[in-house]
């Protein structure tokens, strides 16, 4: 998540590593009634001590940065600090092992207010397809191949709405061989300190060209979502349940039409 988010969250009693925790959790173990088990094949790459992915940008600062892999390419994301704010999603990806990493063009971040605010979440498939979810509103940009292509202009994924203008901690998978990818945010609802944090999830069956609007999976106080597509095309969320004081996943054995109960 953004720095900003990060400092959100921890303003409304949501630590931020919390999405951290429940992405290690859902891919250690994805047994038990709600879930399917499947192994997953150690990739490991040796990079250099250091190595900087950043713009050169005036000495402003760059920080909250996210890894999505294939096999044994990378696509990296981070929060880009152009100006007095978060102003962009800095791009990079490394190619089929290599030590070398090759800057894309950055992505522009506003919110439906003009500023830069809310999380973002990038995914890179076994195609070489990527996508990245970002503002505080919902907004999908995404490139056929990272190798050839920079992302295209913004679509939008979900309407304005008051629960999607403040979306947060946001996750995103994606199937290549039905062409569907599946989000997750936090959305918030209702006004301080009755706040209601409830998970969504959003779907698209044309590579993201087109969205079904959101699905509310939770009713409870809720976030820290992530969302997976196990081998066999199973779409697993998992979340931490704030209320109950547990983690929770919840399976989809149909594509993202329905979920199993909580």
């Amino acid at each position: 998540m953004s720095t900003h988010a990060a400092n959100e969250g921890l303003a409304r009693g949501r630590p931020p590593w919390r999405a951290a925790v429940t992405a290690a959790l859902l891919l250690a173990n994805l047994g038990g009634p709600a879930s399917a088990q499947f192994a997953l094949p150690e990739q490991r790459m040796t990079f250099p001590t250091a190595f900087q992915l950043g713009y050169l940008n005036a000495g402003r600062n760059q920080g909250a940065p996210t890894l999505s892999a294939a096999g044994t390419s990378m696509l990296g994301v981070w929060a880009d600090y152009h100006a007095t704010e978060f102003t962009y999603i800095g791009v990079a990806h490394s190619s089929a092992g290599s030590q070398a990493w090759t800057v894309n063009e950055p992505l522009l971040q506003l919110n439906n207010f003009g500023t830069v605010q809310g999380s973002y979440a990038g995914f890179l498939d076994a195609t070489g397809r990527a996508g990245v979810l970002n503002g505080s509103g919902v907004l999908y940009h995404t490139t056929p191949s990272l190798l050839s292509a920079e992302f295209g202009p913004a679509i939008l994924v979900a309407s304005p709405t008051e629960a999607t203008q403040d979306a947060d901690l946001k996750s995103i998978a994606s199937d290549p061989a039905l062409g569907h990818l599946y989000a997750t945010f936090t959305g918030r609802s209702g006004a301080y300190p009755n706040w209601i944090y409830t998970i969504y999830f959003l779907r698209s069956t044309d590579n993201g060209q087109t969205w079904e609007p959101p699905l509310a999976l939770t009713n409870r106080y809720c976030d820290a979502s992530t969302v997976v597509v196990t081998p066999d095309g199973e779409v697993i969320v998992a979340y931490v349940d704030d209320q109950q004081g547990r983690y929770l996943m919840r399976k989809s054995t149909d594509h993202g039409l329905s979920f199993s109960p909580e």
